[in-house]
């Protein structure tokens, strides 16, 4: 069976990466960072094109800003605002 993922354009090359590695994406503008367990790579693509292409998957729009994958999501602390934990320890 084989994995999905998405290609990211940026710039100057094409990146391959694995839906389950994602840990969420940040807008950025007109351009999107894709922050996953490997790398960080920016998309030339506005976060709501992504959150499209991501629809099906086991992503959730947070906010304006953020699109987490909940499947890396281990904890959500309450505060007078939530903290989301992911896997790698990262804190939203």
């Amino acid at each position: 069976m084989i994995k999905p993922f998405i290609i990211i354009k940026s710039e100057k090359k094409l990146t391959k990466v694995f839906l389950d590695d994602i840990l969420y994406c940040k807008a950025e503008g007109s351009y999107t960072q894709i922050v996953s367990k490997n790398l960080v790579a920016t998309s030339c693509k506005v976060l709501k094109l992504i959150s499209c292409e991501l629809e099906g998957y086991n992503f959730f729009r947070i906010n304006r800003s953020y699109l987490i994958n909940f499947d890396n999501c281990i904890e959500i602390k309450k505060n007078k605002r939530p903290i989301i934990v992911f896997s790698n320890k990262t804190e939203l």
